[in-house]
């Protein structure tokens, strides 16, 4: 990946990134996981912005800055990279970066969970069971919650698990919610242990 990134393919420097930061074929070196990142989203590369931002985000390699992460999040949500726009929209609903606009941060998980991203997903279906930023609509919340779980989620399933205890926008049916929770924590269980981190 290292000829490539220093031939000018801004894939490569993200690639290189993703093996710094996970140690795969190299040891784990976050700060030089962060420069790679950005030397991607300096070449444009979509995915990187992405990635850039999240560093900037949980000061992952560099210093926190909610600004900058915001940035590189809102260049990823202009190309309609859903990750970005999911990660775009909790800037705007913590005011992390931007100004608190719980609507927008709404609008910004609904266009990411039109293109099947189960963060989005779980993080409107939230809008709708709480009634921010959006209508409180319990039925459309358990919904985004299954096909958040549906994609791979964790907490998408253990949320939909509330749901059904609680009788929320289904019917109420404690033998579903327990079979919910049993899921979610067999699943990310198996998550955790294919990333090892999160």
């Amino acid at each position: 990946f290292r000829q490539a990134a220093e031939g000018g393919y801004p894939r490569a420097w993200h690639f290189l990134g993703l093996s710094y930061d996970q140690g795969t074929g190299v040891e784990q070196n976050a700060q030089e996981a962060f420069r790679c990142f950005l030397a991607a989203a300096q070449g444009d590369y979509t995915e990187a912005l992405c990635q850039t931002g999240m560093c900037y985000y949980f000061g992952h390699g560099t210093e926190r800055d909610y600004d900058r992460a915001a940035e590189y999040f809102c260049r990823g949500a202009e190309r309609e990279h859903p990750r970005s726009m999911t990660r775009l929209g909790v800037c705007y609903e913590t005011g992390d970066g931007v100004e608190k606009k719980p609507r927008y941060a709404a609008y910004m998980y609904h266009r990411a969970a039109l293109q099947g991203h189960p963060e989005a997903m779980l993080r409107l279906g939230i809008c709708y069971e709480t009634g921010v930023g959006t209508e409180k609509d319990p039925a459309i919340a358990a919904n985004l919650y299954r096909r958040a779980a549906e994609g791979g989620y964790p907490m998408g399933r253990c949320n939909l698990g509330v749901m059904y205890f609680f009788g929320q926008g289904v019917e109420k049916d404690l033998k579903k919610a327990a079979y919910c929770f049993a899921q979610a924590a067999e699943q990310r269980l198996e998550h955790v242990g294919q990333v090892g981190h999160e």
